[in-house]
């Protein structure tokens, strides 16, 4: 009984793998989702963050490999105080794009501000790996490691 759930789940999973490759695929669902990521930043600039959120999550149903759209509904998600889920949506555009530079960054911020500074110094310490010229991740770096009486280094960064 257990092996057959299991394969059950494994071929739910595998499904829906081929109809979200099959929707990234098609390029008038691509069209689509960076035409919604375009309105939800704008919205997001007038602060209308909640409206801005729904166009995000329309990009990525249109898109669900969207790295930038994860991102900036991490951002929205940040801004409504949901720091989980905003964890949690930035997580998946650093899975997505381990080169997003901003995700890293905005991630360690939010860990900075919920106190779990060991944390936030890894994705800074990305963030700098990836962009070292970024002042502001060896700002926020410098003040994670003095939290954690780390003076040397936080002098350092």
């Amino acid at each position: 009984m257990k092996k057959a759930m299991s394969l059950n789940r494994k071929i739910s999973r595998r499904r829906e793998n081929a109809k979200l490759a099959s929707l990234a695929e098609n390029p008038r669902n691509i069209r689509v989702a960076i035409d919604q990521m375009r309105e939800g930043l704008v919205l997001h600039e007038q602060r209308r963050i909640e409206a801005a959120l729904v166009r995000y999550q329309s990009a990525l149903t249109h898109h669900p490999r969207f790295a930038e759209a994860y991102h900036a509904k991490g951002i929205a998600l940040r801004d409504l105080g949901k720091f989980e889920a905003a964890l949690e949506s930035l997580g998946t555009a650093v899975i997505l794009k381990p080169d997003h530079v901003n995700a890293h960054l905005n991630t360690g911020e939010i860990h900075y501000s919920l106190g779990r500074y060991g944390e936030a110094a890894k994705f800074l310490q990305n963030a700098i790996r990836l962009d070292p010229d970024n002042i502001e991740a060896y700002n926020r770096l410098g003040q994670c490691l003095h939290k954690q009486f780390l003076f040397p280094q936080a002098v350092r960064a």
